[in-house]
């Protein structure tokens, strides 16, 4: 779907941003944007911020593909035995998660 690839393509470029290498194109703006992202513990500790939300979000995703798989699997060969490791653990963030089909 579309989600996915835009979930995809916004997680490549989140891994790879560095606010400290952000710019803006009035220097007001910038110093302004400089001095908020300080008040909130700097540019590491927003990058860090950023992409952690980006990897729950991922999770999130990653989970409902899954389970989506799964059910169309079954959808299209309701007789086809749907492998356990298919539908019951999933990792989120290093801790299992139980999907229901």
């Amino acid at each position: 779907s579309s989600s996915y690839d835009v979930t995809m393509a916004l997680a490549d470029r989140l891994a790879r941003l560095d606010l400290a290498d952000a710019r803006a194109s009035v220097k007001e703006d910038q110093e302004m944007i400089i001095n908020l992202v300080n008040e909130e513990g700097g540019m590491d500790q927003m990058n860090a911020f950023i992409r952690t939300n980006m990897s729950n979000t991922l999770g999130v995703v990653h989970q409902q593909f899954d389970k989506r798989m799964v059910s169309l699997r079954r959808s299209l060969d309701p007789s086809t035995e749907v492998q356990d490791q298919d539908m019951d653990l999933f990792c989120d963030m290093g801790t299992a998660v139980k999907v229901e089909v």
